[in-house]
């Protein structure tokens, strides 16, 4: 089961992962100190780049 599912999402969970770690690095390299609701915390960079990652990784899905 949990085969099948990397199996058909595997583009998904690269493009959420790979989206997370650029949200984290985009933080700790041009993160702001106060005022920044994106680049100001972490968790929400990491978070928001996590759901662009997805979002750009759907475009390449072969299964229409």
């Amino acid at each position: 089961m949990i085969r099948k599912f990397w199996k058909q999402n595997w583009y998904y969970l690269v493009g959420i992962s790979v989206g997370a770690i650029g949200g984290y690095l985009y933080w700790y390299l041009t993160g702001c100190e106060n005022g920044c609701s994106i680049s100001g915390n972490p968790l929400n960079s990491s978070l928001y780049f996590a759901l662009i990652g997805g979002i750009a990784a759907s475009l390449y899905n072969n299964k229409h």
